[in-house]
């Protein structure tokens, strides 16, 4: 079965700017924990504010623990 039948697709070109951080705690029996946010923007062709609004934005919280 074919799903992409009769679907057209148009390709257009899109940007991304994203700007994150992170920040470590102290050492603890030999792994590291930290906590950081990362902030997206997104630019794209009038055409498609349809589907995705005028500005779109996401951010992204986020655990790390390195061994």
């Amino acid at each position: 079965m074919n799903y992409f039948q009769g679907l057209i697709f148009i390709i257009t070109q899109t940007s991304k700017l994203s700007v994150g951080a992170v920040h470590d705690f102290q050492k603890n029996n030999g792994y590291t924990l930290g906590v950081g946010m990362t902030g997206s923007l997104y630019s794209y062709p009038n055409e498609l504010n349809e589907h995705y609004g005028s500005s779109p934005k996401s951010v992204l919280f986020f655990i790390r623990v390195k061994l």
